[in-house]
């Protein structure tokens, strides 16, 4: 098995407008032991500097993923996930109070993904999507908080995950998972709000995938255009070499901006393309 990886991120129309830097960021690639990865992250618009914040989150995440990876089998071991976001978490934590940043700096989502010849681990934070393609068509998870509040990693740093709790007290089932899959139809399965602080996980049979790719969710806020097509337009790649994902976005967003308001938020993803060479 071989990988292609490539990220791309991309200021939205209404950060532009209101002289706001672009809150998301993304990155991919692979690691000496052969490991390929990829991981976005989308930082709060109602945070701190969380432009810095979403940077942040995708280096440590990046270096936890290099330092369990060297220790560990990540795909044999059930704490696997746990170590690489406590690890995150540490890191982050050390880069805070390294730049004397707040807390609501770190206000970023996170999604990962690390790749071997045999499989695929995949880990969810917060909001966005996972596109999942197989031979048998293309899966999309979207994952959504009510009141557009999602759960950061950040939260636990400081210990307000009570306070988040609170937030969400009233709401039974405030987190959904949305699958909209050509091979078996679309699926919604509400969470509770621990369950969906726990985050969402899967690992994949590498020789079953195609491609994967994390979104933020900034793809679900194209104007006049629905997630789902633009998701599939966004995975519609004419070849996987060089920075297949960099072209590919340019081109979406010169179509959709030629008919509208184009990208309205930050948008950014990362793919891993499987060759079974």
């Amino acid at each position: 098995m071989s990988f292609t990886t490539d990220h791309t991120f991309h200021i939205g129309e209404q950060h532009s407008r209101n002289g706001k830097p672009n809150q998301d960021y993304a990155l991919s690639g692979t690691f000496e032991n052969g490991l390929a990865y990829i991981i976005v992250s989308d930082g709060c618009s109602s945070g701190g500097l969380t432009d810095i914040g979403s940077r942040l989150m995708v280096l440590a995440t990046k270096q936890a993923l290099v330092e369990i990876s060297a220790t560990i089998n990540p795909f044999e071991n059930p704490n696997a996930i746990e170590l690489v976001n406590q690890r995150r978490d540490t890191l982050l934590e050390q880069f805070r109070r390294a730049l004397d940043l707040e807390y609501q700096d770190l206000l970023a989502t996170c999604l990962w993904a690390i790749s071997s010849s045999e499989f695929t681990l995949v880990n969810l934070t917060g909001d966005g999507i996972v596109a999942i393609q197989t031979e048998a068509g293309l899966t999309i998870e979207q994952f959504e908080w009510d009141k557009n509040m999602p759960y950061y990693p950040a939260y636990r740093l400081n210990q307000t995950d009570s306070l988040f709790i609170e937030t969400h007290g009233d709401e039974p089932y405030p987190f959904r998972q949305t699958r909209l899959s050509e091979e078996s139809g679309e699926y919604c399965s509400p969470k509770s709000t621990l369950e969906g602080m726990s985050g969402w996980s899967v690992q994949i049979e590498s020789s079953k995938l195609i491609s994967l790719a994390l979104f933020t969710d900034g793809v679900e806020q194209i104007d006049s255009l629905g997630y789902k097509e633009a998701v599939e337009r966004l995975m519609a790649f004419k070849s996987t070499s060089g920075q297949f994902a960099v072209r590919r976005m340019n081109r979406f967003l010169k179509e959709v901006n030629t008919s509208g308001r184009g990208a309205i938020d930050d948008i950014s993803y990362a793919v891993i393309n499987f060759d079974e060479s």
